[in-house]
């Protein structure tokens, strides 16, 4: 909750520090012009002619990510209800909102990153960074996560899964362009899918890693691997809870990591990559690395090893469990037949029993 309060303050922290302060080194302001937008398809860059200024470009890409985020918020489960059973039910309940998913995600990247970066400089390779006019380098993290996420994820990943969804219809096809897993229906059949859009999500962080070295905005080898590794992870954000999802956490990354620290430098006069920071950048900086860093690194490390172990045990069991010695259709010892009765829920119940039972719906799970 605490997160999601920094993330909405961020978006007035954003709009003030463009229209009301001067963090130009150069003269450039809001009322600058814009000609022209380089749009990705992948490592290829298309320019695309537009009218606009610095702030009204700023406007509309702050309107797009506000409403994403209440629409993440929303979808499906609202989160304030996921918070909530969570606390009763467990962690996994968490992931029943597109938005807790992604604030996890951000969580976990953001201190997986981290890591990697302090291994990465321990060895000698170097990531870079970037810099340039502030109001510039701003508007530009601003603009990335739509860029970027249409470029690397919806191009790639998502006219592949509006491929094969086009084979069982139409409007299946532009629901997976949206969510690729929508083509994923839970059957034997989905293996093909599953596969193909697994490789795609690899191909398309590979060469999310490899623009980020060769875009010339200043990042250095080291930047490879950190870019491909949240390639992974928007990737699979993508195809488990659709294009906001990503973009979210891309913004989270981008956008909510440093808005206050171009606030700080418009409001306060404290540089934008100050090595201190100020109060504000600060506090995100613990959030994200600690508070809900640490948490969700933890968290996400724990599914991941769960779902390992579970498929592990499927395999095991699928290998011996096939096996019968005195032959099929023999009964194995200890085995008797229910008699029209069933084990359900930890007890014995006749089938006339059954219509007492009702479960509530439970949505679909979309996994890759």
């Amino acid at each position: 909750v605490f997160t999601i309060v920094l993330m909405v303050l961020s978006i007035p922290a954003g709009l003030y520090t463009v229209y009301s302060t001067n963090i130009s080194n150069t003269s450039l302001s809001s009322a600058s012009t814009i000609n022209n937008l380089g749009l990705f398809v992948g490592i290829y860059t298309v320019s695309v002619p537009v009218a606009t200024s610095f702030g009204s470009l700023f406007t509309v890409l702050t309107a797009v990510y506000a409403a994403l985020l209440a629409f993440a918020g929303f979808q499906h489960r609202n989160a304030l209800s996921a918070i909530r059973s969570a606390l009763a039910q467990g962690s996994s309940e968490l992931f029943d909102n597109s938005l807790l998913a992604s604030i996890i995600a951000l969580g976990a990247l953001t201190l997986g990153i981290g890591l990697l970066e302090i291994i990465q400089a321990s060895a000698g390779i170097k990531t870079g960074s970037i810099s340039g006019d502030p109001l510039l380098l701003f508007l530009s993290i601003t603009l990335a996560p739509l860029r970027e996420e249409l470029g690397f994820r919806v191009a790639l990943v998502g006219f592949l899964a509006l491929v094969l969804g086009f084979r069982s219809s139409a409007k299946t096809g532009l629901k997976a362009l949206w969510r690729p897993s929508a083509i994923l229906t839970g059957a034997p059949g989905d293996l093909p899918n599953k596969v193909g859009l697994s490789i795609m999500v690899g191909i398309s962080s590979i060469l999310f890693g490899a623009a980020h070295y060769f875009s010339g905005a200043g990042w250095d080898v080291g930047k490879v691997s950190e870019a491909t590794a949240a390639g992974v992870v928007l990737g699979y954000l993508y195809v488990r809870y659709g294009f906001h999802s990503a973009v979210l956490l891309h913004w989270g990354v981008n956008y909510f990591g440093s808005a206050f620290a171009f606030f700080g430098q418009g409001a306060w006069g404290i540089p934008w990559d100050s090595n201190f920071g100020n109060p504000l950048s600060v506090l995100v900086e613990v959030d994200l690395f600690i508070l809900i860093g640490v948490t969700s690194f933890f968290l996400v490390g724990y599914k991941i090893l769960k779902r390992l172990a579970r498929a592990i045990g499927a395999i095991e069991s699928d290998g011996g469990g096939g096996l019968n010695p005195q032959g099929p259709g023999a009964q194995v010892q200890g085995d008797q037949p229910r008699r029209g009765r069933e084990l359900r829920r930890g007890r014995l119940r006749p089938h006339g029993e059954r219509r007492q039972d009702t479960e509530l719906p439970r949505a679909p799970e979309r996994r890759l």
